[in-house]
Order: structure tokens, then C-alpha cells, then sequence
């Protein structure tokens, strides 16, 4: 019980308390497994690379322009790091499959909840006060953000279960999760988020299942899709279907005032090539231009920020963490659902800044997991020289 709740903390960190910075459950937690850092054992490749691309990204902040900005978020990547040390080993030895189930159905049910009681307060929503409880209000819709913070955040925590669920369909229990969370990902009324499922089932349909596998899936997204527009005929006022729908549609040549953003960065990257511009300065030149703090796309954010050099480290990363898992697939087809998890996650980020969100770092030490106990030594040599 102990383990589930630990695991559970990663995804309710909207419950923090400020004192400088958010110290989040997950974190306290960590204060008391800190003796945890002297088992570290030796880091795979694809670890060694990623700590190497966060040393370099902080050591951007000796030619910063903002001293305190760059010392701030340095100090998060240093946190984030020392989280996912403090918990490599207990993921190894603690994680289990079926976590992910229990996990899910709490996350998604309170979060409906929470969703559901943000509509008593619905009178006093503005743009100057977009949230109530688990409800944000944006462009006159009433998008789910359940314990995400925002409906972005949130999608990030929910594409876990999603995946996991989709890629475990021969369970009943795993199709009540797969529709609880597809059901709460549509409440959010994300594109971007939309986009990542259907690019990840896409991937999935084409290079992961045989023909008969391929029927089923088709037959049970008809079927899923068809009672969502029951439903939605049957509850929801249409005519604000149909607005929302316009609201949407309105917004996809900008990329709801992404677009913009994203063409400003790249003319950054053009400046600061090679070296950027230095780690959290970003913000201050969004905040500028755009009255915002990031321009959502996690990719831009580190060319700008730290340049080509420390960019290709978070590529290489990938590459390697998508290897590893992918040999430990040869062995287990059972996880399959990190590797989409993951993906999804990687393709996601061109849509919101994600470096140190605690999805990413929980995603990380499954996958830590995963890897260390399905791929001993022998084994891992052996597909070394296949």
C-alpha cells in the first residue's frame, strides 16, 4: 500500500506547498529515501547522455543574462535529477505491472470529480480567474484539467494510462480504464493532445501488430467513437458542440497563438546557433513580445536556450532510451505500452515544455525499471551482437 501511494504522488502534485518553489508529495517523499543515493549502480547509456545534456544545459547559466532566472531553473534540473536517483532503485524493485491499472482508475475517476465540482463555481470563472477545482476555463470552453494544473499538464499525466490501457485491451477492467481516460483527454479539448494519440496509434497500427490485431483495433475505435457521438447527441447541448468545434477550427491556422511564437524562436536560433542564449532566459524575452512565460515546444525551448550542440545530447537520449526499450520488446512484448508512453510523451513536447515535469520523470523510472529488470547482462550482449 505503502509503494502504491508513492507511485500515486507523482500524479497529484497540483496538492503543493509553496516556499520558494512548489515542493511537490513526490518530493517529500524523496526527502526520506534519501539514503537511496548511495545505491546508485552504473548508469545505462541513454542515462549518461541524459545527465549529460542537463549538466550542459545548466552550465549555459556562466553567460546568462539573468543570473537568478538561470540559478532558479538550474536548481529545478538539479531537483529533478536528484528525484529520479533517489527513486531508481525502489522503481526496480517495487514497480509492478499491474500499478499502472490501479493508478489510472484513481487519477481518472477523482479527476472527473474534480472536473464535475469545478462547474459550481462555474459563475465566477474569467480569463483573470480561468480555474475552479479541476476545471479551466479557456475561450469559452470548460476544459478538463483535472490534478494537471492545466489541461496540457494534465493530457502529459493521462497519455500514460491511455497507452497502457489501449495496449491491454484483452482485460474488461483495462477497457473501462481506456475509455475513462480517452473520455477525459476529449474533455480537455486539446488538438495537440488528439494529435499525439492518433500519431501514436498511427505508429502502433503500422510497425507493432499483425493483420488480425489491426481488424479488432479498427472494429473497437468505430465502436468507441460511435458511442462517444451518442452520448454527446444524446447530454450535450449541440449548438455549443458546434461552437466549440468553430473555436477550434479558428484557432489551427495559428496553433492558438503557438504559430507565432515558434517563429520567433526559430529566429532566436539563428542568433544563438551554437551556444543559445543561456538556461531560463527564454521567458524574459516571451514575456516581452507575447505576455506569456514559454512558448510551449519543449524542442525550440532548448535550441534557444542552450543551443545545437547541447540539443543533440536530448536527441541522442531519446534514440537510445527508444533502443533500449525496443530490445527489451524482443523479449517482452508486454512493454509495449512504455514505448508508446514514450513516444507519445517525445511527440507531445513539441506542444508544451515538459523537461522537468514530474509525468517525464515518473515515465524515466518506469522505464529504468523495465530496462534493468528485463535486460540482465548475458542478455544484453547477446542483442548487442545481433
Amino acid at each position: 500500500m505503502l509503494n502504491l501511494l508513492t507511485f500515486l504522488s507523482f500524479f497529484f502534485s497540483k496538492f503543493s506547498i509553496h516556499i520558494g518553489f512548489y515542493l511537490k508529495p513526490y518530493m517529500i517523499l524523496a526527502i526520506f529515501r534519501i539514503k537511496n543515493l548511495n545505491k546508485i549502480s552504473n548508469l545505462y547509456e541513454y542515462e549518461t547522455i541524459l545527465l549529460t545534456f542537463y549538466i550542459l544545459y545548466i552550465s549555459t547559466s556562466l553567460y546568462s543574462a539573468e543570473p537568478l532566472l538561470s540559478l532558479r531553473m538550474s536548481l529545478g534540473f538539479i531537483l529533478f535529477l536528484l528525484t529520479y536517483f533517489i527513486f531508481r532503485n525502489f522503481f526496480k524493485q517495487h514497480f509492478k505491472f499491474e500499478h499502472i491499472f490501479t493508478i489510472g482508475i484513481i487519477f481518472s475517476i477523482l479527476s472527473l470529480f474534480y472536473y464535475l465540482i469545478g462547474f459550481i463555481h462555474i459563475s465566477e470563472l474569467s480569463s483573470e480567474n480561468p480555474v475552479s477545482y479541476g476545471l479551466y476555463y479557456d475561450r469559452m470552453m470548460y476544459r478538463m484539467a483535472g490534478f494537471g494544473g492545466n489541461p496540457d499538464y494534465f493530457n502529459i499525466f493521462n497519455i500514460i494510462f491511455i497507452f497502457y490501457a489501449y495496449c491491454n485491451l484483452n482485460r474488461k477492467k483495462n477497457k473501462l480504464l481506456f475509455v475513462l481516460s480517452l473520455i477525459n483527454t476529449l474533455l480537455t479539448f486539446s488538438i495537440s493532445a488528439i494529435f499525439t494519440i492518433v500519431v501514436v496509434l498511427l505508429i502502433d497500427f503500422f510497425f507493432f501488430n499483425n493483420f488480425k490485431e489491426k481488424i479488432s483495433k479498427i472494429v473497437l475505435f468505430f465502436l468507441i467513437f460511435s458511442i462517444f457521438l451518442v452520448s454527446i447527441y444524446t447530454f450535450v447541448d449541440i449548438e455549443y458542440i458546434v461552437k466549440i468545434i468553430e473555436i477550434r477550427c479558428s484557432n489551427l491556422e495559428t496553433g492558438s497563438g503557438r504559430f507565432q511564437m515558434w517563429f520567433f524562436a526559430l529566429d532566436l536560433i539563428k542568433e544563438h546557433f551554437l551556444f543559445g542564449i543561456s538556461i531560463n532566459n527564454l521567458r524574459v524575452i516571451t514575456q516581452e513580445q507575447f505576455h506569456i512565460i514559454n512558448i510551449h515546444n519543449t524542442y525550440l525551448e532548448i535550441l534557444v536556450e542552450a543551443g545545437i550542440f547541447v540539443f543533440s545530447f536530448f536527441v541522442l537520449f531519446q534514440i537510445l532510451l527508444l533502443f533500449n526499450l525496443h530490445k527489451v520488446y524482443k523479449i517482452n512484448s508486454s512493454v509495449k505500452y512504455i514505448i508508446l508512453s514514450i513516444l507519445a510523451i517525445f511527440i507531445n513536447m513539441f506542444f508544451v515544455s515538459s523537461l522537468i515535469h514530474e509525468s517525464f520523470l515518473f515515465l524515466l523510472l518506469i522505464s529504468y525499471s523495465i530496462i534493468s529488470n528485463n535486460l540482465t547482462p548475458i542478455q544484453r550482449r547477446k542483442h548487442e551482437t545481433k
